[in-house]
Order: C-alpha cells, then structure tokens, then sequence
C-alpha cells in the first residue's frame, strides 16, 4: 500500500517533561485512523508535528514518501488539517470565510465553495454571518475549510466537538464517502470511542506520550470485546508498565 505518513522514532521533549516519545506509526493511502489516548497523552502534539506546527526533537516525519522538512509546501497542500478550535471572522458570512480560504488555491473552481458546504450540511447557511454559529457549526465550518482544496490526507483533532445526534452520524457518513469516493486517508484524534470503533479501520492509543497499542481494528477486538473495553485495559497495561519503569517506546 502507498504510504501517506510515516513516523520514525518521533519524540517531542517539553521543559514540563511531558511530550511524545518513540513514536513509529504509517498510515496507508485510504487509512482511516483513530487516534486515541487521555487528555495529555500527546494526541494533539503529534498532529501538530504532523503538519509542521511543531518540530520534533527526535526522530523524522514523511509525507507523500518526501521527507517533511525537505517538501514543507508541496506536501502541505495535499494536506488538509483541523487541529484545537479553529478561529473564525466573526463578521463574514460562512461563504466569505471559505472563498478566503480558497484564495491560496487559484485552481479551485468555483463551485467548490458550495459543494463543501453541502458536503458538512451547512448549504442552507451559507449566507449567514458566522456570529450567529453554534459551536457544532463552526465546528462544521472548520471541516469545510479542511477539505476544500481536494486534499489527500487529512488530519482532525476531536471534530465531533459540539456536534449534536444528528451531526455526529452525518460526520460519520462525510468520512466513509470521502474515503470510498475520493480515497482520502484520515487521521481521527477523538474521545468518542464509540464513533470510531463504527468508523475505523485502524486505532492507535497514546498513553504519556507513548503509542503503546496500534493495528487493525477488527484484529484488535477479535475477542468480541467492544472498543471501549479495549482501550481501557490497554490504560490500565500501560499504568501497570509506567509504575515498574517499562513504558519507554511504542510497541
């Protein structure tokens, strides 16, 4: 399979002692993989290095198979990312903000504008000034910013927040389209355990900075135990290493 991302030894040391450690993680083109961990685990930080916002302190990071501090840009624009909250203008319409957006890709046609906004459901308030915006709606908004320029990888930390119901099982259909019709590869940082076992075909969990499970989803749970479970029993193994000075490296 064509390698999308791929993590070497990857470690980001903070003067609090917190961070990433070790990581080796790929991700295949059509991947769609959970990201999983408590908070402070590390999941936002390695997002962040993903797309250049951080430099790792250890270890190398490629895109495409290009080394990312070697093809920054070029790998970057297939790249299409929502990390933390995202910042709005206020006072402009959701359509103004995306057309914004649109300006660093000349080649977009114009009609993409409404088809994202079709796309995450938000066609009917496409004129109204994002003020008015729920949190989901924004929240909505951001994932039409991310995918608007065609990209192949894209990279979302905890989207599902302040989606209600309704919103959630849409975000869930969005995903699988993209990723059957335009094979678009995703990395999915997010506490709804739930949401990703449906959605997955890969998870990782991140626990102090270390990968210390990761694989194929349907492997993972061939004991008939739901996600969740999963997940916590891994917690609970890599508590258990930490406490006797085990837990140093991903698996």
């Amino acid at each position: 399979m064509e390698s999308i991302a791929k993590l070497t030894g990857v470690s980001k040391e903070f003067h609090s002692g917190r961070g990433i450690s070790g990581v080796n993680l790929t991700l295949s083109k059509g991947d769609i993989y959970g990201l999983l961990g408590p908070n402070g685990a590390g999941k936002t930080t390695l997002l962040k290095m993903l797309t250049g916002l951080l430099t790792p302190s250890f270890g190398s990071i490629s895109l495409f198979g290009q080394d990312l501090d070697q093809s920054f840009a070029s790998s970057m624009r297939k790249v299409g990312c929502m990390i933390e909250s995202a910042d709005f203008y206020d006072y402009v319409t959701a359509r103004q903000y995306l057309k914004l957006n649109a300006s660093f890709y000349p080649e977009l046609p114009p009609q993409r504008l409404d088809e994202v906004l079709e796309a995450v459901g938000l066609a009917a308030f496409a004129k109204e000034k994002i003020r008015h915006f729920s949190t989901g709606m924004k929240q909505k908004l951001a994932m039409a910013s991310s995918i608007l320029h065609y990209p192949e990888f894209v990279i979302w930390d905890e989207p599902t927040n302040g989606l209600d119901i309704e919103g959630v099982v849409h975000f869930r259909a969005l995903v699988k389209q993209l990723s059957a019709e335009q094979g678009i590869t995703f990395l999915i940082s997010s506490h709804m355990i739930h949401e990703l076992e449906q959605l997955c075909n890969r998870v990782g969990i991140l626990h102090q900075g270390v990968l210390v499970r990761e694989g194929n989803v349907h492997e993972l749970l061939a004991d008939n135990i739901s996600l969740e479970q999963y997940y916590i029993a891994e917690l609970q193994k890599g508590k258990e290493l930490m406490d006797n000075g085990g837990l140093n490296s991903s698996n």
